[in-house]
């Protein structure tokens, strides 16, 4: 009987000094089970990556539906996209003695430049600005390619609407992306896609600028009633 109770006692010993153990393989909130695992393995980021990595998304899209864009553009680089539009009111233009003066309405922007009395053209930059994205969910990065603005001119003469743009600029934050040497205009409000031929990364803000100059000897009046992007993953 003496011999059966120091049995049990060594059993009840080995199974107190097991149970510590026990519970630490079974808990999965260590540094070790963190780091190699998350809510989705494949959209986890590591807590000590860098704020600026770029991880593709894996996500699978079966069974998803596919939305048609409009107006149909070279989306075989990327399935899914944002097109964002921003009001003309939005827009500012950059300080100029060119300018005869600036203003806002449910249109959208309008500025009037001066005539042209000499050989050069009386010219003005126009900005405008849109929102636009450091990453999404899962590390994604959407890119741009197409832009447009909503414009019109309010001068004609010899058939050609004044003022034109004849240059667009990108720029993410403070740094020029690319400038396209474009010219257009129009005397009833037009919208007009500008390929950037490439898809660039915006994560500082995206700024479409617009140059404008004036080509008849009179005041001409230029509105933007509204511009846009398309981002793209």
């Amino acid at each position: 009987m003496k011999c059966m109770r120091v049995v049990l006692l060594g059993v009840f010993m080995v199974m107190l000094m097991a149970m510590p153990v026990l519970a630490e393989k079974n808990s999965v909130d260590t540094d070790e089970d963190i780091l190699s695992s998350g809510a989705d393995d494949a959209t986890f980021i590591p807590s000590g990556a860098s704020a600026d990595t770029i991880v593709a998304s894996t996500e699978s899209r079966e069974g998803g539906s596919i939305d048609t864009q409009s107006p149909v553009l070279d989306g075989s680089a990327y399935t899914n996209y944002d097109t964002i539009f921003m009001h003309g009111t939005s827009a500012v233009a950059a300080s100029d003695y060119d300018i005869s003066s600036v203003s806002y309405s449910n249109m959208g922007f309008w500025i009037i430049l001066d005539p042209k009395v000499y050989s050069a053209y009386p010219n003005a930059e126009i900005f405008c600005p849109l929102p636009s994205y450091q990453l999404k969910t899962g590390g994604v990065q959407p890119r741009v390619r197409y832009i447009a603005v909503e414009h019109m001119s309010l001068m004609s003469s010899g058939g050609h609407a004044w003022p034109e743009v004849y240059q667009v600029q990108v720029m993410n934050g403070p740094s020029i992306v690319k400038t396209i040497p474009i010219t257009f205009s129009s005397t009833s409000t037009t919208i007009q896609i500008i390929d950037l031929e490439e898809w660039y990364a915006f994560n500082r803000g995206l700024s479409i600028v617009l140059s404008i100059r004036n080509g008849v000897g009179a005041s001409a009046q230029f509105v933007v009633s509204d511009y846009a992007a398309r981002f793209e993953w």
